[in-house]
This record gives C-alpha cells, structure tokens and sequence, in this order.
C-alpha cells in the first residue's frame, strides 16, 4: 500500500477574500465526502455507521454556513478589512441579518 504525498497547504492570497473562499472551498469538499460516506453505508444498510455520520455531517453545515457567512462579510466590507472586523467584534460570523422584509 502506497500512502500518497499531501501537497504542501497554501499560505500566502491576495485578499483575505481568497483565504475564506478557499476555506469555504474546502469545507464544501469534505461535505461532499462525508456524502460519499453516507452513500456507501446506505448501500450496504449500515445504519449504524449512517447515524455516526449524522454528527459529522451537522457539524459541516455549521462549518460551511460560517465560511459562507464570513465570505459574504467581506465582500461586503470590499477593501475595508477593518469595516469587516467591526462588523465581526459586533455580532460574529455565525449571525448574518436577514434581507429587511417587504
């Protein structure tokens, strides 16, 4: 059994843009492989294994509701990085108001 090698993680971007969109990238992809999981133990009926998963699969959501969120702050933020970390002190990247109801 070979063990691949694992490329070396990125650490220098552009923008803090970048670095969140590439986090929300990656947190999109594990998802994705959680599903596989999902999928595999579906075929082979292993509840078991599928309510195991469950847990992961809601932490995901959070992590990829965040990442989503933070991403959003700072394309609203544009150039201002410190309009973005006020806004963060404020109220936090898990709470995103809602478009004003009509």
């Amino acid at each position: 059994m070979v063990i691949p090698a694992i490329d070396a993680p990125k650490s220098k971007f552009k923008t803090a843009r970048d670095a969140v969109k590439l986090s929300l990238d990656q947190e999109i992809h594990v998802t994705q492989q959680i599903n596989g999981l999902v999928e595999l133990a579906r075929k082979q009926n292993d509840y078991i294994t599928i309510n195991f998963l469950q847990w992961f699969l809601t932490e995901q959501l959070e992590e990829v509701s965040s990442m989503d969120n933070l991403l959003k702050i700072l394309e609203r933020a544009g150039n201002d990085l410190l309009q973005a970390d006020e806004y963060l002190a404020r109220v936090g990247v898990r709470a995103i108001p809602a478009p004003p109801k009509e």
